[in-house]
């Protein structure tokens, strides 16, 4: 995976030598982004707008007068800083006198580009993102409606896989919840959910494209389950369905036994986690009776995901190393699929019509 992403600020007056920046940051397994990779005919402010707050570092390039007369350049480098993005100055025979507001932030600085470029490639990216320092100012998207959340997910896993699927064929969707978007049926022709009145659960939680754009978007996965929902069988599902989304993510996890990594944990309804890869992370918890009402938290700040994907990491080894589970990741997988089936029974026994 590559490891950090770059936004690179510049004017075009200097914009070979910002080419050259771009080509050593990607040489070096990085993401780098500059304005001239928005499509033709791209919105440019939209594009820029989306970009930034996804950065790790955000380079602004500053030579001369020209940077400084460049409105651009001041609407960029005000917006990366509202977004609490490291900003870390290129300088070439310049004074940060051009740009006071950024005079502190440990620039990098030559009389030549070579030695610009010397100093670039030695640079300890990862001392110089001071985590402690961005984590908890990272800018939130908040919603409450569980609509609002499924298209937010879907949307966004759709775009990252447009931007960043070519780049990094490594991408891992983690995600904590009591049976996960994969239990959720790939569209209504799905044969495990024939039986099952979908209508009547449409408004609540049925969008096949969350589940698609997951799928297609992740190059892994790695879940928390718990199929073991407390009695009776979830506030808003008849058996019937709640039979059919166990059978649903039996059958995923059976299909991606490569690709996928369960382990089971007593789920609580304000800890459903959904990260995809080291781009964007969100946060919900089911706040009222009806499922309709979720509040949800989301943010695409890099140190704040990173900080997410860790902690997701550390818990989910410690419940992966468990001897319960066997010693091989097939065993693994085959235990959790067992558990499957035994509330998949459960289910059968209190509910026979639903079978």
């Amino acid at each position: 995976m590559p490891k950090y992403r770059f936004f690179i600020c510049y004017s075009h007056a200097h914009a070979n030598f910002a080419t050259q920046v771009f080509d050593l940051l990607k040489d070096g397994g990085h993401l780098p982004f500059r304005d001239e990779m928005i499509p033709g005919g791209g919105v440019v402010v939209e594009t820029i707008r989306w970009e930034i707050p996804r950065a790790h570092f955000f380079l602004p390039i500053i030579i001369g007068e020209e940077e400084a007369k460049s409105a651009w350049m001041h609407h960029e480098i005000g917006y990366a800083m509202a977004c609490n993005i490291r900003v870390v100055p290129i300088l070439e025979n310049a004074s940060l006198d051009l740009f006071p507001f950024i005079r502190d932030l440990n620039p990098i600085y030559g009389a030549t580009e070579s030695e610009i470029m010397a100093k670039l490639l030695g640079r300890d990216w990862d001392k110089d993102l001071n985590v402690k320092q961005l984590v908890g100012n990272a800018v939130f998207e908040y919603s409450t409606h569980a609509k609002h959340r499924t298209d937010l997910l879907a949307q966004v896993a759709d775009k990252i896989h447009d931007r960043y699927g070519k780049d990094d064929d490594h991408i891992t969707v983690w995600q904590r919840s009591s049976l996960t978007t994969f239990s959720l049926p790939r569209g209504k022709d799905d044969e495990i959910w024939e039986n099952v009145p979908i209508d009547e659960y449409e408004q609540l939680w049925f969008n096949p494209s969350e589940r698609l754009q997951l799928e297609d978007v992740g190059r892994e996965f790695r879940l928390m389950i718990d199929p073991n929902l407390p009695k009776p069988l979830g506030s808003d599902y008849k058996p019937s369905v709640q039979l059919a989304k166990l059978r649903t993510l039996k059958a995923f996890l059976e299909s991606q036994r490569k690709n996928v990594r369960v382990v089971i944990k007593p789920f609580e309804p304000a800890k459903g986690l959904t990260l995809i890869g080291d781009y964007w992370v969100l946060e919900s918890a089911t706040v009222a009776p009806s499922q309709q009402e979720r509040h949800t938290l989301s943010t695409w700040h890099p140190p704040t995901v990173d900080e997410y994907v860790k902690n997701f990491k550390e818990e989910f080894d410690r419940l992966w190393n468990r001897k319960v589970q066997g010693s091989t990741p097939a065993q693994k997988l085959s235990w959790c699929i067992g558990q499957i089936g035994k509330a998949i029974a459960e289910v059968r026994e209190l509910s026979p019509a639903s079978a």
